[in-house]
């Protein structure tokens, strides 16, 4: 192979790749910090290209003009470099955009000055050829605003690392993770000049600078390409640090997880391990599907389950745009109301139960009774409401006393419960008169269940100081018919066919007729 290919090849495949990617991103130019990262690629191309032809064999003349051209993409790489790192981390601003717009303005300066070197040779003193094995390249004297550029260059490289250096302590994982790559990357490029300017260069005035930047330029796309950051991260970090007490998620559009803060991450990594990169729905199946529209800054409820207990969070859902309105991802907030919702149950819990029994008091059993009331008049089911009243039970309280009054309306309660299915209705309407709703059950079946139900009743033993005693219990049972306006109507009858029950001599069922 001729030494000049040998010499072109790693910065041909440089300014392949720089050009590939750039490619790529012309795409997505439209996104956050695209532009920026095509014209940051393009640069290193010009620059690997222009680099490579130095080293081709052409005359005196003709390198002298292909070095300066090359200036174009030299100046321009550290202050776009610089420019993407404010867009990467979050930090861009109007003060951060006009300090780019006047670094690329005086790399646009150092251009100018490089093509009148001519007239002053304070850039280059001179010019001279140099004899490599057969190959002609050419020879640059160095002069002293050299000296002051490549300062100028470093300054801004320096201002460059120590901002990426700060974000290696960020609270953001991401950010780490991007951080520790452009360092990286960036340390290269600190290596390659300095060989360069130390003239180590494994060929006289070769400059290895375009490759070293090349890899800055692709560490900046893989960020691009793989997290979104561009997009996502800037525009969402002030709502991150906004509510830090509270779990927050970040979304990309595609509903995948961009980063989680401390809470969030807290709460979740032992439910899911490391979240980032999946979808939300895998740590929250109850939030909504993307198919579902969400309505700007709407809250939802969901519940959570969790290794050892069920949470529920009020989720606020917000969406992320970029300065032109378009939507690139949702931020979600979730703010932690478990013990709001065990307090709602319990207390909704004691308005609907009766405090001495634990069956369902009188104003839930009728709400209850009438859903069913009208849903069975409506699709034609059967329905039936059956009576109980504890047989002689004013004549209990006074012989043994309220408190053994008391354990034998526990106890049947109980014993209901145990028999009655969990799809029909029972509740205590008042001293000791309780109900049960049967649904889809006729008269003979809810008759027969009543039965079972006295059977049982009769058999409960309770302790008293005169001794063990019985109880026992008379029912009446109605069926739903044709002519029945409310609940009401029904369970008149039902309470006429107790009272048939009561004057039968107690202890057994009667059914309304």
């Amino acid at each position: 192979m001729h030494l000049r290919f040998l010499y072109i090849t790693p910065f041909a495949i440089s300014a392949l790749g720089m050009l590939t990617v750039a490619f790529i991103v012309l795409r997505h130019r439209k996104v956050r910090g695209g532009r920026l990262l095509f014209f940051l690629c393009l640069a290193a191309a010009w620059w690997s290209i222009t680099e490579g032809l130095l080293y081709f064999g052409f005359g005196k003349e003709i390198n002298i003009l292909i070095t300066k051209i090359q200036y174009i993409g030299i100046t321009a790489l550290p202050s776009l470099a610089l420019m993407m790192v404010f867009v990467i981390f979050g930090l861009s601003s109007r003060s951060t955009r006009t300090a780019g717009y006047l670094l690329l303005t005086i790399a646009l300066f150092i251009v100018l000055e490089v093509w009148l070197n001519d007239y002053h040779w304070m850039h280059f003193t001179g010019y001279y050829v140099i004899q490599h094995e057969g190959l002609p390249m050419l020879g640059l004297t160095r002069g002293p605003i050299w000296y002051a550029v490549i300062g100028y260059h470093y300054l801004i490289l320096l201002a460059t690392t120590i901002t990426i250096v700060r974000r290696l302590r960020s609270p953001i994982r991401i950010y780490r993770g991007q951080a520790r790559a452009l360092l990286a990357s960036l340390l290269v490029v600190w290596i390659a000049n300095g060989i360069y300017v130390a003239g180590l260069s494994p060929l006289k005035n070769m400059d290895i600078g375009p490759i070293a930047f090349s890899i800055v330029a692709a560490s900046f796309a893989w960020g691009f390409m793989k997290f979104n950051l561009f997009d996502i991260i800037p525009a969402a970090k002030e709502e991150i640090f906004s509510s830090l007490r509270d779990p927050i998620i970040i979304l990309d559009h595609n509903t995948r997880i961009v980063e989680l803060n401390s809470a969030a991450s807290e709460l979740f990594t032992s439910k899911s391990g490391d979240a980032v990169g999946n979808d939300i729905h895998d740590l929250l199946p109850a939030l909504p599907s993307p198919a579902t529209p969400a309505a700007e800054n709407e809250v939802i409820e969901i519940a959570v389950d969790m290794e050892r207990r069920t949470m529920h969070f009020e989720v606020k859902i917000s969406e992320l745009k970029e300065r032109r309105g378009r939507e690139i991802g949702k931020v979600l907030v979730l703010h932690d109301i478990t013990e709001r919702k065990l307090l709602e149950n319990k207390l909704k819990q004691i308005a609907s139960t009766d405090s001495l029994t634990g069956a369902s008091n009188r104003r839930h059993l009728f709400e209850l009774a009438e859903r069913d009331f009208y849903r069975a008049k409506r699709y034609g089911h059967s329905l039936c409401v059956v009576m109980i009243d504890i047989d002689r039970f004013k004549r209990l309280n006074d012989k043994h006393g309220h408190d053994v009054g008391d354990d034998a309306l526990k106890r049947l309660v109980n014993t209901c419960k145990k028999e009655i299915r969990t799809a029909d209705i029972f509740g205590r309407i008042g001293g000791e008169e309780f109900v049960t709703v049967y649904t889809d059950q006729n008269l003979e079946q809810a008759r027969q269940a009543a039965d079972r139900l006295r059977e049982q009743i009769a058999g409960i033993a309770i302790p008293s100081p005169l001794g063990t005693i019985h109880i026992t219990a008379s029912f009446g049972v109605a069926e739903l018919k044709e002519e029945d306006a409310s609940f009401d109507d029904l369970l008149r009858r039902a309470d006429t066919a107790l009272y048939a029950a009561k004057n039968a001599g107690r202890n057994c069922v009667k059914t309304a007729t």
